[in-house]
């Protein structure tokens, strides 16, 4: 293409990993906006309509741009795209093919234009790349755990000893902790800073106790609300500033 030649779509190709990637090629060098805009003119002007599924897997499925390189994308962005054009849901088209599409319709071999490859060279570096990539994503996702690892075990701590506190204060009182567990007023507690409690916590609680008791502790909700806020002093007002 010459270097003041506007960007166009010239044929349709089948998705190969020998192929260069428009994305791959030119990175944030021109926008993305401005290319798929290209590709949707050229679908509305041809009345190309077809899902994900074929433009990643089909004989004529990704559009060959006037630079050599080739335009994928996932197909949920396909899917936005023919959104885009042709109305209606991404859900519609992300995972379709041709036949599953209403009025679908694909490019034929008339369309076939044939795309710049990558060198052996080009191949191997990309490759190499594309190894690192997956090493640093595993070792971010080790990483993720390590931390989650580490936030449960404070989670529990916090747990056990917002626990022991309930207990010392219905000692001797067990049907009542667990009513004042099953109604949810874990979620008040935290909700007007009474106790470190966050949602997973809040969760266990409250989904354990909850299942425990049973439809009958709603009953009682009105009444250990109240204890509720006296037991941790909570005002009428505090409570309506915060609601």
């Amino acid at each position: 293409m010459a270097k003041n030649e506007k960007l166009r779509v010239i044929g349709w190709t089948k998705y190969s990993p020998e192929y260069k990637e428009w994305y791959e090629v030119h990175g944030k060098e021109e926008s993305v906006e401005s290319v798929e805009l290209i590709v949707m003119n050229e679908l509305k002007k041809r009345k190309f309509k077809f899902g994900g599924n074929y433009h990643q897997y089909g004989e004529y499925g990704c559009p060959v741009l006037s630079d050599g390189t080739v335009f994928l994308t996932s197909m949920r962005g396909w899917g936005g795209i023919m959104a885009d054009v042709w109305g209606g849901d991404y859900c519609c088209y992300a995972w379709s093919n041709v036949e599953d599409v209403r009025g679908g319709k694909a490019p034929t071999e008339a369309d076939a234009a044939t795309p710049l490859k990558y060198t052996k060279e080009e191949l191997e570096e990309r490759e190499k790349k594309r190894h690192e990539a997956q090493k640093q994503i595993q070792k971010e996702l080790a990483e993720r755990r390590r931390e989650e690892a580490r936030q449960l075990k404070d989670d529990k701590a916090v747990l056990r000893e917002y626990l022991s506190n309930l207990l010392d204060k219905y000692e001797g009182r067990k049907d009542e902790l667990v009513k004042f567990l099953a109604n949810d007023i874990i979620g008040i507690a935290d909700r007007y800073h009474a106790k470190p409690m966050n949602c997973h916590m809040k969760w266990v609680l409250y989904k354990s106790e909850r299942n425990r008791v049973g439809k009958e502790a709603a009953k009682h909700r009105k009444e250990w609300l109240a204890k509720f806020k006296k037991d941790f002093g909570i005002k009428e007002s505090d409570s309506e500033n915060n609601s």
